[in-house]
């Protein structure tokens, strides 16, 4: 049985060794105390380029998540587990003691991964993510794991429970990943923020994984016309000052209810 103590102080060179992470968490840290003397603008741009670099960190915790879950598989001989190796039941019993982050944060971390991650058929030819479009846009850092949760979550329910063509749920999830990412045309409009991507799956979701679902806003009238998911934009979609988020921060000032968009 191995120990967390003892496990090797240097990782193999295809990751940076302990100490070259250890030089870009005292930069990191050593930024903190100065937060409070960026001008506004700074100050606004910081929190953007911050996020930038937070996905890039997170999506490395999900894939090394998936694979501690990989190599600790049920599917294994027990002692080649790597879970049992350090005398934890299972993967997110050993993530949960290495990172110190809850059980359901690992598990989450877990639950994204196996999603997203490329495999092999028992004869050794590859097989695609459940959701590669995510996948990509989740590894080169410009999806969220929020926002990779939010869309998979969803478009796994509707796909679990045998509700769509899984053609539609390939567009959707590339339509919805586009709104996400900004990856649009000079004329259509990107999500501008989380809660505007989980109202855009959501609105697909909820259509029973229909490919066309209404874009009516909860305000709006009863619309009897449809439009196809890679229609639907944040025109469509209404924030509220009660919303979710706004109950955990207080609403904005700033708070905007949009119009939905003609038919």
């Amino acid at each position: 049985m191995t120990t967390i103590l003892e496990a090797p102080a240097e990782a193999p060179a295809i990751l940076p060794p302990r100490r070259h992470v250890g030089a870009a968490v005292a930069l990191v840290a050593g930024l903190i105390e100065r937060v409070e003397q960026l001008p506004d603008a700074a100050l606004a741009d910081a929190s953007r380029t911050v996020e930038e670099l937070g996905r890039f960190v997170d999506a490395l915790r999900v894939r090394i998540a998936g694979e501690v879950d990989e190599r600790s598989s049920s599917s294994l001989p027990p002692e080649e587990r790597l879970s049992q190796m350090y005398a934890c039941p299972n993967a997110a019993g050993l993530l949960a003691l290495t990172t110190k982050a809850s059980r359901r944060e690992v598990q989450e971390r877990i639950r994204l991964d196996r999603r997203t991650r490329a495999g092999t058929t028992l004869t050794g030819e590859p097989l695609p993510a459940e959701f590669p479009t995510v996948a990509a846009a989740l590894h080169d850092g410009s999806l969220g794991v929020d926002a990779a949760l939010t869309i998979t979550d969803a478009l796994a329910k509707v796909t679990d429970r045998g509700a769509a063509d899984p053609a539609d749920v390939d567009a959707a999830e590339a339509s919805v990943v586009a709104l996400a990412t900004g990856d649009v045309a000079a004329d259509e409009a990107p999500a501008e923020t989380h809660d505007d991507i989980r109202a855009v799956t959501t609105l697909w979701a909820t259509a029973g994984g229909s490919s066309r679902c209404t874009t009516a806003s909860p305000t709006s009238p009863p619309r009897t016309g449809s439009t196809d998911i890679a229609d639907i934009d944040r025109s469509a979609i209404t924030r509220y000052p009660g919303s979710a988020d706004d109950r955990e921060t207080g609403p904005h000032p700033d708070t905007v209810r949009a119009a939905p968009r003609e038919s």
